[in-house]
């Protein structure tokens, strides 16, 4: 738990590296197994599953969420998955802690 807050505090500096880590851990998505789901959750995202598809959410915050199918349907879903969890959940989830700060 301690060494995840290191991670996600150490991430939070610079968004670039979490978008990086995205692209690495699903770049070779093709079903959302535990190793994959972990490193996730390590991040800070949190999942609910809907049918076929998972919601996720970024640091708990759950007025805004992705849907992420549970099987990939070509070898680009995980890149994009990773570039749309980027933009719509870490970038916005940033931007509200940093007026936060300047607050």
């Amino acid at each position: 738990m301690c060494q995840q807050k290191e991670n996600q505090s150490l991430l939070l500096q610079n968004p670039k590296e979490i978008r990086e880590e995205l692209k690495v851990i699903l770049g070779q998505y093709r079903i959302l197994n535990a190793s994959i789901r972990q490193r996730l959750e390590a991040l800070g995202f949190t999942f609910t599953k809907r049918r076929g598809h998972y919601k996720v959410y970024y640091m708990h915050e759950h007025s805004r969420f992705c849907s992420m199918s549970v099987t990939a349907s070509d070898r680009k879903t995980g890149v994009n998955t990773a570039l749309k969890l980027f933009r719509y959940l870490v970038i916005p989830y940033l931007q509200e802690l940093t007026a936060k700060k300047n607050n």
